[in-house]
């Protein structure tokens, strides 16, 4: 109603956000472009009241000469337009190419689906929709039932395409180890993760990634969105991103990272898009206050890595000050032993402008300083400092600042994003007063309880691990492992203090980095995936163990006992039953009852195979009896990928 639009502008002049407004009419679907006060919701699904407009925006990026004056409109347009949604292909899931398949055959056209083609191999989609209005029209109700599914299920994983260049720019194979210094929400890692596996054909990785959370709401986040990978490589850490600690492998040596993820908490104002609510309350000192904890991040960063290696310094802002600054700080004190790489022409389609040499700093007020020296005193070192000022005329070309990525949203229909590819080429000095002072300073916080027991037990240290060669458990597994045909190291196999009836595996290099010395670690959930649970059933004498179905596909080359042969009417009965519901063994093909009647009764592997697609999952079988292991989204999954 009238009085009720009155009412929220009256609210959002005060500078208060309204949240979970969902009931007010009308609500504007923010991938309209407008220039008047309305409705909008942010990235959370919160509701404000915006024109999306803001002078000093306008003014600080003109002074910027971030893109010509004649693209300036055109950027600003984009701006005030909603963000497309788009999504990658998770590329460890067996059945990804049929789900591919399903794509290109125009499932999602109705959304208006197309493969972004600069990626490779039409693995990430965009859609002519942004997210609310897959969610709140009508029309798109079951497409958006289907999208969230395949979310829920792992098999997509929802990420703003610039988000993605930093981790496609690293070039990582399996045996890499890398760091995600600030990881939360979990995309990058998940791009990391799936890299990993990539090369690795049928085996698993030996690598591992370490992803890097410092507020533990988020590292429970981050947990959540990892756990979908169900990948051995990856572990979770609870630690500010200048304060991760020094680590060793078994053998005593410096844990030293072959590629590092390193987006920086920033101001936020490329994601303006998704996020509106931002035009209200932008102004300069967003960025500037930033300036410091993304040098400091990005300083460790550069320590961690190896002579050689490379690390992506990203952040979702365009203001040179949290970009290019940052960057140009690190390549001085560096004195030659880090460069920046030239990633021109590595990915045909998408579109960025180069670094910038040169920028303007200003303060809250939008008052302009051309030099550090004209800061007042009384701010210099405070809110101003002199590495956030360009580098003097006779250091820049020896800098390469046009190096770096510029993303700006109209150039791909996308997020505003900067990008910067560092190669470290030799020993960088540690200031170990500057590192002194930080660890010092996480020491001495004081940790405080949330209330919330999920957060409160969340973390946990290597102590709390025991491997199963010194594990009361080992030969439980044994035992499960030759009844499964499993042949995987018991070595990289352990069971957590907290939950005695699950088994995980890690990778080599995980299993090398959790050992007693680095009991420093706050290490968030538990690393690697789970891959064994314990037997309920009447078996469990002879199999203590089973395979669980989600982290199966990770494992399923490793098993070569007790594999069942389906065929599709088989397949039919089966994904048709309720998960908790099983289905009588006379009713199976005369094949499969043959195969059942060489096995005694238990735990088993049932495998159907097309020339496109394999669906293996464990499963049980009784004398009379058989069920999957499979919830009712994943028989849906199936269903959809046989067209059943």
């Amino acid at each position: 109603s009238l009085l009720q639009e009155m009412a929220l502008k009256f609210i959002n002049k005060s500078f208060l956000s309204i949240k979970n407004a969902q009931s007010l009419s009308p609500l504007l679907f923010y991938s309209t472009q407008v220039l008047e006060e309305k409705l909008v919701k942010n990235s959370k699904g919160h509701s404000f009241l915006t024109d999306m407009q803001n002078d000093k925006f306008e003014k600080f990026y003109k002074a910027q000469n971030v893109c010509s004056e004649e693209d300036f409109p055109a950027m600003m347009k984009s701006f005030r337009s909603g963000l497309p949604s788009v999504f990658r292909l998770v590329t460890t899931k067996p059945e990804y190419q049929l789900l591919k398949e399903k794509l290109l055959a125009g499932h999602l056209s109705g959304v208006g689906a197309v493969p972004v083609t600069w990626y490779g191999g039409d693995d990430v989609w965009k859609l002519g929709k942004t997210r609310w209005d897959l969610f709140e029209h009508e029309e798109f109700k079951q497409l958006h039932s289907f999208i969230n599914d395949q979310f829920v299920l792992g098999n997509i994983y929802r990420q703003e395409q610039v988000s993605m260049v930093p981790v496609k720019c690293l070039d990582i194979q399996p045996h890499h180890t890398v760091l995600d210094m600030c990881a939360s929400p979990g995309s990058k890692t998940g791009q990391v993760v799936e890299a990993l596996h990539a090369g690795s054909g049928s085996e698993l990785p030996t690598g591992c990634v370490i992803a890097c959370e410092p507020d533990l709401a988020r590292c429970s986040n981050l947990c959540g969105n990892i756990i979908k990978f169900q990948s051995p490589s990856v572990m979770v850490v609870n630690h500010t991103g200048q304060t991760i600690p020094d680590l060793t492998y078994s053998d005593g040596t410096p844990v030293l990272y072959d590629h590092i993820v390193c987006d920086v908490p920033c101001s936020g104002d490329g994601t303006i898009r998704k996020n509106p609510n931002i035009w209200a309350g932008w102004h300069p000192g967003r960025g500037n206050s930033r300036f410091g904890l993304q040098l400091n991040i990005a300083r460790r960063g550069v320590e961690l890595l190896k002579e050689g290696g490379t690390m992506a310094y990203s952040s979702c802002s365009i203001n040179q000050v949290e970009n290019e600054a940052v960057v140009a700080k690190l390549l001085l004190e560096a004195e030659g032993n880090l460069e920046l790489v030239d990633m021109t022409g590595k990915f045909p389609g998408l579109e960025w402008l180069p670094g910038l040499s040169e920028w303007k700093v200003f303060d809250t007020q939008m008052q302009e300083f051309s030099k550090f020296e004209d800061v007042p005193e009384d701010l210099r070192n405070i809110n101003f400092s002199r590495e956030m000022f360009p580098p003097d005329e006779s250091e820049v070309k020896s800098l390469n600042l046009e190096r770096c990525m510029r993303f700006l949203p109209h150039l791909n229909d996308d997020g505003g994003f900067f990008v910067a590819i560092l190669r470290k080429t030799g020993p960088v000095k540690v200031d170990e007063r500057r590192k002194y002072f930080w660890n010092k300073k996480q020491e001495l916080k004081v940790f405080k309880k949330s209330r919330k027991a999920k957060l409160d037990n969340l973390l946990s240290s290597v102590g709390e691990m025991s491997f199963l060669p010194d594990s009361d458990l080992q030969e439980k597994v044994l035992k499960s492992k030759d009844y499964l045909g499993l042949d995987l190291p018991i070595e990289n196999l352990y069971t957590f203090s907290k939950s005695y009836l699950k088994v995980r595996l890690v990778s080599e290099t995980l299993k090398n980095i959790l050992h007693p010395g680095n009991h420093q670690l706050k290490i968030a959930s538990t690393p690697g995936v789970n891959i064994l649970a314990a037997n309920s059933m009447s078996c469990a004498s002879n199999n203590p163990f089973h395979l669980r179905g989600s982290s199966y596909h990770m494992v399923s080359s490793y098993v070569s006992k007790r594999v069942v042969q389906g065929n599709l009417d088989d397949i039919k009965q089966l994904l048709n039953k309720e998960q908790e519901d099983t289905i009588e063994t006379e009713l199976l093909s005369l094949h499969m009852r043959e195969q059942l009647g060489s096995l005694e009764p238990g735990w088993f592997t049932l495998r159907f195979e097309t020339e496109e697609f394999v669906l293996e999952c464990p499963a049980y079988f009784s004398v009379k009896k058989i069920f999957l292991v499979l919830n009712g989204k994943s028989r849906n999954h199936y269903k959809f990928l046989l067209d059943l």
